[in-house]
């Protein structure tokens, strides 16, 4: 991001949801007197001791100031926030802070200065000692099934969450700004816990992000990965996460590979490391059909699966729940050790669709046509532990799956 104004920035450039949607009125989802117009958490370095802090107003303040403290303590620590024009949207302003030197697996309250009332988050252990909870899904729509499947998320006390693409499905549009502004309003009513807990979230890009080549609402959500559309974050010595771009704003082939290649093998030579890739296209489709991106995710991306010894690959799109048996080389593998399971499809709040019939995608141990997300427990050893719920809380599947290959 380019800095204009002093400490004043601009956060990029100038669906299936129908029009009744953006008829409809959510005066519930209006922020009360006192709070934020909305709020997301993220981290751009080291998850064990910074915090990354997106907070947005309606209209720019006089003197931002963001305070926090260790909870339990008295004195609050202040930070000068970077502040951006919100695209589309006249007057919205997103205030940015990055909090570091931050104590690992530590609660912290924070609160804008002009708010009585703090929110908190929890820093991610340095060394694995606890179990994790983890969230994981994509495609989430602006409203509707969103707030549901927040609200069972928030429920669930994630340490954090992944998400795959496709958020308000705004396309990047400055027409379609009310769909921008109701998706934050429902995250700050139904992700937001009643104690007001905070859950970061680490966010790839989707298709449904993009306008002419350029993401404008992603770039100003997410301060990670930010303009690259792909990065890594590193979790101690026990965990990577990928957020990968396919074909979105940058191409798969060249230079994000390369660099994935070499930043995957980097970490694969750690047995202790689990590596967790997510994108939004997938590779396994359970909906659409096998050709374009994803063949191209096959050729350039599976293989570097397989060699460094990843396990899950979480993949999108398609609006349904998916789970492949293990494969490697495109083929059905009789153990979980043995291959890369690849889960999806994204249906966080999207419209469902039909899936293939299982005749047609031997490849697929699981496809459902269903609303969904994925819970899913690291331990400090053993199997990962993932349960998929249904929109209406059902465990609908059960898995286990190895730490690596």
């Amino acid at each position: 991001m380019k800095e204009l104004q002093g400490r004043r920035e601009v956060f990029g450039i100038g669906s299936r949801i129908g029009a009744l949607i953006l008829a409809l009125t959510f005066p519930s989802l209006a922020a009360e007197p006192g709070e934020v117009a909305g709020l997301i958490l993220t981290w751009q370095r080291d998850p064990s001791s910074t915090m990354t802090i997106d907070w947005y107003e309606t209209s720019p303040l006089e003197k931002p100031v963001l305070l926090h403290r260790r909870k339990g303590t008295a004195a609050w620590k202040s930070s000068t926030p970077v502040a951006g024009d919100f695209p589309h949207a006249p007057g919205r302003t997103v205030y940015r802070v990055e909090l570091t030197g931050l104590e690992p697996d530590g609660v912290y309250e924070f609160r804008p200065a002009e708010r009585e009332r703090p929110y908190h988050f929890r820093t991610m252990p340095e060394r694995l000692t606890r179990n994790l909870r983890v969230v994981a899904g994509g495609d989430t729509a602006p409203a509707g099934v969103f707030e549901k499947i927040n609200a069972m998320a928030a429920s669930l006390k994630p340490d954090f969450i992944l998400w795959g693409g496709d958020y308000s499905y705004s396309d990047g549009k400055a027409g379609e700004i009310k769909k921008e502004i109701l998706w934050h309003e429902n995250i700050r009513a139904h992700l937001i816990g009643t104690d007001r807990r905070v859950i970061p979230v680490i966010a790839a890009i989707g298709n449904h992000e993009v306008n002419s080549a350029v993401a404008p609402y992603y770039e100003a959500n997410f301060a990670f990965p930010a303009e690259d559309t792909y990065g890594v974050l590193d979790f101690g010595d026990y965990l990577s996460v990928w957020v990968l771009d396919t074909n979105h704003r940058a191409r798969i082939a060249g230079k994000q590979t390369e660099w994935f290649a070499a930043s995957l093998a980097a970490r694969a030579r750690d047995p202790r490391r689990i590596l967790i890739p997510v994108y939004h296209v997938p590779a396994y489709p359970s909906v659409r059909k096998d050709e374009g991106t994803t063949l191209e995710i096959r050729q350039h991306w599976v293989p570097l699966f397989e060699k460094a010894g990843v396990s899950a690959a979480f993949e999108h799109h398609d609006h349904a729940y998916k789970r492949t048996h293990p494969l490697l080389g495109g083929k059905v593998q009789d153990a979980p050790a043995k291959g890369v399971t690849y889960l999806g499809d994204g249906a966080w709040g999207a419209s469902i669709r039909k899936v293939r019939p299982p005749a047609d995608v031997p490849h697929i141990a699981k496809s459902q046509s269903v609303n969904h997300l994925f819970f899913f427990e690291i331990g400090p050893e053993g199997p990962l532990k993932f349960q998929a719920i249904s929109v209406t809380g059902e465990v609908f599947d059960r898995f286990e799956l190895p730490r690596q290959r």
